[in-house]
């Protein structure tokens, strides 16, 4: 069931398949954005790791 879901429904895999048949993007295009993605997700894990928790007296801050 999954592979099936992965295979034919998954949303990035038709977008992907979008944007080559209407000649927006090419395979390596693709290939470099997700490269670029993962770099920019690494930094950003990253980046949150070493920062400072936050103190608790912001914890309700911008909930709504």
């Amino acid at each position: 069931e999954q592979k099936d879901w992965m295979e034919n429904k998954c949303p990035v895999k038709k977008a992907e398949k979008y944007l080559i048949e209407k000649g927006f993007a090419t395979i390596q295009d693709i290939q470099t954005w997700k490269l670029e993605i993962e770099k920019q997700i690494d930094e950003d894990v990253l980046r949150a790791k070493e920062s400072p928790w936050p103190e608790i007296s912001h914890l309700y801050e911008n909930v709504y």
